[in-house]
């Protein structure tokens, strides 16, 4: 059964209260190395998180104790990054979790760089952002939730809101990862097909909440990115410690990562090639040790 209306709210505001091993060991680690790298090359940043949920990327990013968080730990230039940011605003499809992020927020006395909106990301709706106007607009797992017709609108949009020179990063679960652990579930299930919606188990059990998600593989993905900006990177995601190997061991499955962080840059003109290489090449962190793949 998915979760959704008010139940959904109370599981996911319990799942960022609490962390979450996949977020926060996994995904994190790579996506915020990629957001600080952006911003310590372009000052008076505004960035944009879209499905921020209870804007805790943007809180712990902006204002987390980097030896309580592990994806801060390594990164040793967050102190320029930080300075650099103009305006950290997330959007947010959930009124509930828009109204738990605002009391989070308050209760750090109302930082004025960070800011949650309400606004439902669909096919046909604008962004509430004019043309080039935002220098970052990232994501985490967002757009695992999008239809196709969606996920394209979603990023013509992002083109249309970057400035020339920004970019987009863009943090979601490996399709071939996600299907395999849908195969693994039940020898009747059947693989998923492009847009088909399935339930996602926070939990081992779903304790943590069982959630919508609509499959695409990483073709499709990539076709949609790829149309309307340029793949400058992806980058694999693996764990970055062994502590939860036993307990999670799927997590640590060879060469099929967890997840993927895509870097995005805005084209210029019709005419635009990826700049993603053959083979591309992606960091994998294992134990803390750094390996090119």
């Amino acid at each position: 059964m998915v979760v959704d209306g008010e139940k959904m709210e109370k599981h996911w505001c319990r799942l960022e209260r609490e962390g979450n091993i996949g977020i926060d060991f996994i995904i994190n680690p790579y996506l915020y190395k990629e957001i600080a790298d952006f911003l310590c090359e372009n000052p008076e940043s505004k960035i944009v998180d879209f499905g921020a949920g209870t804007n805790m990327l943007a809180i712990q990013f902006m204002y987390g104790n980097s030896p309580d968080i592990p994806a801060l730990e390594s990164i040793k230039n967050i102190a320029q990054a930080r300075k650099n940011i103009d305006s950290f605003i997330g959007l947010e499809g959930s009124e509930q979790l828009v109204a738990k992020a605002r009391e989070q927020l308050g209760e750090l006395g109302h930082p004025g760089n960070i800011d949650i909106r309400h606004f439902e990301v669909r096919h046909g709706r604008r962004k509430p952002f004019g043309d080039s106007s935002i220098a970052l607009a990232i994501s985490r797992n967002f757009v695992m939730h999008l239809e196709k017709s969606d996920l394209e609108y979603h990023v013509s949009e992002i083109s249309r809101i970057l400035k020339s020179d920004g970019k987009s990063i863009i943090a979601f679960l490996n399709p071939s990862y996600e299907q395999k652990k849908h195969l693994d579930l039940s020898p009747h299930n059947k693989p998923l097909q492009t847009n088909e919606k399935y339930s996602f188990v926070h939990g081992s059990h779903g304790e943590h909440g069982v959630f919508a998600h609509y499959w695409k593989d990483i073709d499709t993905y990539e076709k949609i990115f790829d149309k309307h900006l340029k793949i400058i990177n992806r980058v694999e995601c693996f764990p970055i410690t062994d502590r939860f190997r036993e307990k999670y061991h799927r997590y640590y499955q060879k060469d099929l990562p967890m997840a993927l962080v895509y870097v995005l840059a805005k084209r210029q003109g019709p005419n635009h090639e990826s700049l993603l290489p053959p083979g591309r090449q992606s960091a994998r962190y294992i134990a803390g040790d750094t390996v090119m793949r």
